[in-house]
């Protein structure tokens, strides 16, 4: 509570949205002071191994770009879901309504498929450099492939 002065990290329900964007939200603008604290809980927890590991685990989570990016896509998506959300649940609803705020939802999409990518590595970008971390995404390494006993005989065969 000392380092993230903002929102609260907080669990989602399955079956309330509101809740979704609420957790997510809170790491996504806040993401630099949630690595301090989990770097500042590790460094005092030095008596807890089960402990470190699980903040040193956080902490490569929040530092690896792949997630940074996949975090504000997905913080985009719940807030545009968000929005029509709250507003289908309101008292009073028209149908008129409910199909503009949905029509509204698909052009945002249509919109976010085009531009939205480089919106969201544009930030992710930032959020890393906040955090002094390498903007990259990993690369996976390929091991190579064992030859089967099969496979073997017919290249034998060929030559």
């Amino acid at each position: 509570m000392d380092n993230v002065l903002g929102l609260t990290v907080k669990s989602w329900s399955n079956t309330c949205w509101k809740s979704r964007i609420k957790s997510v939200q809170a790491i996504r603008f806040q993401t630099p002071q949630i690595r301090s604290t989990l770097l500042a809980l590790e460094k005092a927890s030095t008596d807890d191994p089960m402990a470190v590991s699980e903040c040193q685990s956080l902490v490569r989570a929040l530092e690896n770009f792949e997630f940074l990016v996949g975090l504000v896509i997905w913080h985009d998506i719940l807030f545009s879901i968000n929005k029509v959300s709250k507003k289908l649940q309101s008292k009073i609803v028209s149908i008129d309504d409910t199909l503009k705020h949905i029509e509204g939802v698909i052009s945002y999409f249509k919109k976010y498929r085009d531009e939205g990518f480089t919106s969201s590595m544009d930030t992710a970008k930032n959020i890393a450099s906040e955090m002094d971390t390498e903007p990259k995404f990993r690369t996976k390494h390929q091991g190579k492939r064992k030859k089967h006993f099969d496979e073997q005989d017919n290249q034998d065969e060929e030559i």
